[in-house]
């Protein structure tokens, strides 16, 4: 095997990664699974059911992610002037 040449099941991991409707591919992935289940052990596993599941997990992580409070932030140094309104910069330009 060459050395930049990829296994059956990194480049079907390519092709489902880049694929945004796996559920409209079912005909084509069973061709794909009976084909590189002579070269790999992948007939036996349901990619739709595998798919959906990651899916979840990560639908799941991203509302928890969303939804749960942020720690707050703690000042790490006292501020010891009290700042006014003549402490503000109005002259428009940048730093």
């Amino acid at each position: 095997m060459e050395e930049n040449e990829m296994t059956f099941e990194e480049a079907l991991g390519m092709i489902v990664d880049a694929v945004s409707d796996v559920e409209g591919l079912e005909d084509a992935f069973d061709v794909v699974r009976a084909a590189g289940a002579k070269e790999t052990n992948t007939d036996s596993e349901d990619y739709k059911t595998m798919y959906e599941d990651l899916k979840e997990k990560y639908k799941k992580r991203f509302k928890e992610e969303i939804t749960s409070t942020p720690a707050p932030v703690e000042r790490t140094e006292k501020v010891s002037k009290k700042l006014t309104v003549s402490d503000l910069d109005f002259d428009a330009r940048t730093e």
